[in-house]
């Protein structure tokens, strides 16, 4: 099952979520990236939806959250790239002196894509391009840009943060058996991946505005934009088709993290039943405890009387002589 359907979390002063907007006008998909531009429009790139139809980046689709509508625009490909994928990052750049909310936001609303996976249409099982997308000009292109340096291997399901104008790309798996631990670094500015990482244009990613504006609401800092639309009814549209189809396609990530929580579930409900046992065999104990109290109360045990059959009776120290009595003067043979 995929959805289609749009979530906002509020973080401060609580955590609560709601419902914004309608439908994805293309219906739901899955192993998409989104990226929150600077004017509050978020863009949904890539992912594959029920059917194992693999989205292209020719689609782009938009969601504005300030007026809660989807859009879709047309991308020129270059050369066919990127291919439609599934699984990969995507960092979005914002303007200067911005207040960032979002940890992958650099400097001017260009989306920067790095690996995936093409899934069942190729059967290769990642990639490891690089392609951008500027946001802001009218008619849009994605760019691939050539870079230089070492190269990180084909990738998928991992994960990226963009700090000033360098993309971090952290972790993945590179085929069926195995994963990486590694963290890369590329340059946005020269498309060079680096092996020293030296701190610049931290200017382009502010963040220490927010803390100041949570921990003192009378702060000057700029304020945080709230968008005009936060609506918290239940959508009304109903999709243009229904799919009866059922995906054998599973990403490698989800089988993880099914595993993962499958194995959790079945511990909490071993503990919870030893639990129960235990609780239900204590019970039974003080019951049959209190019924044999009860009993001994109403029903006081009797002691046995003794009747001539006993196997030890009562022996005498001495016994009489005989005696007997009789009209006879002989007297009876004791022999």
């Amino acid at each position: 099952m995929v959805f289609a359907t749009t979530y906002r979390l509020l973080t401060y002063p609580s955590l609560s979520w709601s419902l914004v907007g309608s439908y994805a006008p293309t219906g739901g998909r899955q192993a998409h990236t989104a990226s929150l531009l600077s004017d509050g429009r978020m863009v949904i790139l890539g992912g594959m939806n029920l059917t194992t139809y693999i989205y292209p980046f020719s689609e782009v689709l938009v969601f504005d959250t300030n007026s809660g509508r989807w859009s879709t625009i047309n991308a020129l490909l270059s050369n066919g790239a990127p291919v439609a994928r599934l699984s990969h990052v995507a960092v979005t750049s914002r303007r200067p002196g911005e207040i960032v909310l979002v940890h992958i936001i650099a400097h001017d609303d260009k989306i920067i894509i790095q690996g995936g996976d093409l899934g069942s249409v190729v059967g290769v099982s990642g990639v490891g391009d690089i392609a951008m997308l500027d946001m802001k000009v009218s008619n849009m292109s994605w760019y691939v840009p050539t870079t230089t340096g070492p190269t990180p291997s084909q990738r998928f399901a991992h994960s990226a943060v963009m700090v000033g104008t360098v993309a971090f790309i952290l972790f993945g798996q590179l085929n069926n058996n195995t994963l990486d631990n590694n963290i890369y670094a590329l340059d946005t500015a020269t498309w060079t991946w680096l092996q020293t990482y030296n701190p610049s244009h931290l200017e382009y990613t502010k963040t220490g505005n927010i803390i100041n504006i949570i921990q003192n609401p009378n702060s000057t800092a700029p304020k945080l934009p709230v968008p005009a639309y936060i609506p918290t009814y239940t959508p009304t549209y109903t999709p243009a088709y229904t799919s009866t189809y059922t995906s054998t396609y599973t990403p490698k990530d989800t089988i993880i993290g099914i595993v993962s929580g499958g194995v959790a579930l079945l511990l909490i409900a071993a503990i919870c039943f030893i639990v129960y046992k235990r609780r239900e065999t204590r019970r039974a104990a003080a019951a049959a405890d209190a019924a044999a109290a009860t009993n001994a109360a109403l029903f006081p045990e009797i002691p046995p009387i003794p009747t001539k059959y006993e196997n030890n009776p009562q022996r005498y120290s001495s016994y009489s002589a005989y005696s007997w009595t009789s009209n006879t003067t002989v007297p009876p043979d004791m022999s």
